[in-house]
Order: structure tokens, then sequence, then C-alpha cells
């Protein structure tokens, strides 16, 4: 289960709408409506070079230039039920394994998906066997790998196999650092094809394992 926030970008929506109304104006690039491909920006005029800037965000903090034209710092804020969510993907996961629906993998850099063998799958699940985490990453990421590979990745990075048995066979876990490292490399070559080397936005990613005390 993937639970997005609302994007803050600038040329959806509400977000759009605000930055007109203080005066600023949104930069689409050429052929974005029609392939999603781009970095859209909010268009802001540079107190040192007298020039125009372009921010790849519709909220942000210390941008002041910007938020003179609807850039602002104000955060979107989602409050979620942890024990809840446990709750319907456990739901979620005995329909699956009831309808024999089949489980995939997909590698972050090339977006190749694989079955995975699905023996022995249908278990006893409890909510204590629902992992929770949350990641959040720069653009730099988010332009180039979907939401879904992300968390996937970190999955097996955070809950991945680790005993003797699995090395034995070779399927010793990946450490959490060597899965975002896979995404930053991944992301990274997404830039390096689409700018031939010319330039690469910030890439970042945090992490965070959401546990549910046993008491509450």
């Amino acid at each position: 289960m993937l639970a997005n926030p609302p994007l803050q970008k600038p040329h959806l929506g509400e977000e759009q709408q605000r930055v007109e109304k203080m005066g600023g104006s949104v930069y689409l690039p050429p052929g974005f409506l029609a392939t999603g491909k781009g970095t859209t920006r909010v268009m802001y005029r540079d107190p040192l070079s007298g020039g125009m800037s372009g921010l790849a965000m519709s909220r942000s903090i210390g941008d002041w230039e910007a938020g003179k034209v609807g850039v602002i710092p104000d955060p979107l804020v989602d409050i979620m039920d942890l024990k809840r969510m446990k709750s319907k993907v456990l739901e979620e996961l005995n329909v699956a394994c009831l309808n024999g629906s089949d489980a995939v993998e997909i590698d972050p850099a090339t977006g190749e998906a694989k079955e995975i063998d699905k023996e022995g799958a249908c278990l006893d699940y409890t909510e204590k066997d629902i992992k929770v985490f949350a990641f959040a990453a720069t653009d730099g990421l988010l332009d180039y790998l979907p939401e879904d590979i992300i968390a996937h990745h970190v999955a097996k990075g955070l809950y991945g196999v680790s005993g003797e048995d699995d090395r034995e066979n070779g399927e010793g876990s990946t450490h959490l650092l060597t899965s975002c490292e896979d995404l930053i490399y991944a992301a990274a070559q997404g830039w390096q094809e689409d700018k031939g080397g010319r330039y690469r936005d910030d890439i970042a990613i945090a992490v965070a394992d959401l546990t549910v005390p046993d008491n509450e």
C-alpha cells in the first residue's frame, strides 16, 4: 500500500492558481502537456542578477523572492492512523493470496519486473507482519523514479531477508544504505541520459521506519 501526499508542483490545480493570482507565472516545458516530461517552474526575477529564475516547486522555505509571486512555506500535512493502515493492508494481502495474484519485483535501474516465486506466500499473516515506513526524497530522485519503485526498493533494505540459510542460498539481504544508493545511481543515470551531463539536480532520500507500539 502506497500513501502519497499531494504533490507541490507549480502546474497543479490550486498551486498554479495561487501563483498566478499573486502575479507570478508558471513555466511549462515544450510538450509537457502531451507527455508529462520535464520540470515545471515558478518564474521570478532574481534581485542580484536582474534575470529570470525558475523554482521547480510551489512550496519552499527561504525562497524569499519567489514568495512574492506565490511560493509559500506552508506544508501539506496528512494525519494517518497506522493501525488502520495495517488492518487494510492485511485484508488486501489475504484477498490477494486467495485470488492467486502474482507478486513482482522491480529493478529501480531498469524498471524491469520479474515474478516472485509465490510458494508459501499465503501464510497466516497478522498485523505484526505488516511493516510501515516513510521516505522523503528530492525532486532530483522523484522526477526520474516512480514512488512505487522507490518504496519497493527501500522496503528490501529495511526488511529484506538476512538469515544464514538465505545467505547460503545466495539470497542475502540488501543493506538500507545500499538500497538508497541504488536509487540515487538510477536517478543519476536518468539525468545523465536526459541532460547529457550538462546538469543534474540534487538527489537525496531520507527513510524512517514507523513502528506502532504493541501497547497502543
